[in-house]
């Protein structure tokens, strides 16, 4: 007979004739203990008449196993037992009737016979059957619980690597596993929303807020996506809901407040929007996006001094991002400070040489500056990057350059 699994110990010693009513045959290890124990004699009945309870005969993958019934579904397809061995932790994968091969009516131990089908041994085979398949319930949960959480950590890591394909990939294949774990519904909201599946992304940040109403990142998320899809009053809503939850002088407060700021330049109220900028600044000084985004309210406003100090502040906390560097440059441009301009875009290229905006505003400063052919040269290599880029083609048009 082959070796069965370690998982499977309880399985049947070699089989004797399989002709006739009943099959006898000894039983080879300890996982249906104390009913079961290696070295009984059991005699089956080849009935397919099974019940919560009963301990089956199975086949599975060339060999025979002798497992409690713990629970019976019943599916269009037919009839499906889930089975335990007594003295195993974990529930077997469902057995279909038709690998049912009979049911083990009697046990013999030292001499002694012991009926199974009296009416007593029946009633406690069936409460040893509940009660084994809540603690293998409770056991796969938990396995399944600890598969879930390494595929979180794993997914959160490529979500701070920026590869969030990849991470939805993962946090699908965990919800499963761990449905009502609302740290993994978040994740899986963030990579949803990271990917531009926006309305999914609000159905699981609400789903974590379900199971966990304190998890206030739900709503600056739930908020972020409000504002994308300009459903301004719901975003607000959500962002109050965040500073409700967090504590004072918190990073979420200047998150929230820095969301609320944008919120309202979106329609247009640039000064509505400096005090929530302001209030976020105090939380959290060094938050590089929000002195960005101050500078770009004071421009709307007409304030280029206080602009032009803002977008200095975000560059000396975030010397890498070329949004920044992008704003200071145009800022230049507009107060006729070409020469200014073009260092700073020349600066905005190292950190994005394939951005045609970017080539663009430098080809507008090199042209303020009476270097045509550098600035022709800056617009044909943004064409090159985009196509498409209504004002590099229009630039070009002006200098006398048709593009195709």
């Amino acid at each position: 007979m082959n070796e069965f699994p370690e998982h499977l110990k309880g399985a049947l010693g070699d089989l004797l004739a399989t002709a006739g009513r009943l099959e006898q045959t000894v039983v080879n290890g300890n996982s249906m203990a104390p009913a079961l124990l290696n070295g009984d004699t059991v005699r089956i009945r080849k009935t397919k008449d099974i019940g919560l309870g009963d301990i089956i005969l199975f086949k599975r993958s060339g060999g025979r196993f002798l497992h409690r019934v713990v629970r019976i579904l019943n599916k269009k397809s037919g009839a499906f037992y889930i089975t335990k061995g007594d003295n195993s932790p974990h529930l077997d994968i469902p057995v279909s009737f038709e690998a049912v091969e009979g049911k083990v009516i009697m046990v013999e131990r030292g001499g002694e016979k012991i009926d199974l089908e009296t009416a007593a041994i029946r009633n406690e085979g069936r409460k040893t059957a509940k009660e084994s398949y809540r603690r293998g319930s409770l056991y796969m949960r938990h396995i399944a619980r600890g598969r879930a959480a390494g595929m979180l950590k794993e997914a959160r890591l490529l979500l701070d690597d920026k590869m969030p394909d990849e991470a939805l990939t993962l946090l699908q294949n965990a919800y499963p596993l761990d449905p009502k774990n609302s740290s993994l519904l978040f994740y899986y909201g963030v990579a949803l929303f990271r990917t531009g599946e926006l309305d999914p992304a609000l159905e699981k940040f609400d789903d974590a807020l379900k199971l966990d109403p304190g998890l206030y990142l739900s709503h600056t998320n739930k908020a972020e996506i409000l504002r994308r899809e300009k459903r301004f009053d719901e975003a607000l809503v959500e962002i109050e809901m965040a500073l409700d939850k967090a504590g004072r002088g918190s990073e979420i407060q200047a998150y929230a407040h820095n969301l609320w700021g944008n919120v309202l330049c979106d329609q247009g109220k640039y000064e509505e929007a400096v005090p929530h900028y302001t209030e976020a600044l105090k939380n959290l000084p060094g938050y590089a996006s929000c002195h960005l985004n101050m500078g770009w309210a004071f421009e709307q406003i007409g304030d280029l001094e206080k602009a032009e100090d803002k977008y200095s502040d975000a560059l000396s906390l975030r010397q890498d991002d070329p949004k920044i560097y992008t704003h200071l440059g145009c800022l230049f441009l507009a107060t006729g400070r070409p020469e200014r301009a073009e260092k700073v875009f020349l600066k905005a290229r190292e950190h994005d040489a394939l951005d045609a905006h970017i080539l663009n505003n430098l080809g507008v400063a090199r042209l303020e500056l009476g270097k045509k052919d550098e600035a022709i040269a800056a617009f044909m290599e943004a064409y090159r990057l985009d196509p498409e880029n209504r004002a590099v083609i229009d630039n070009l048009a002006s200098l006398g350059k048709r593009v195709d």
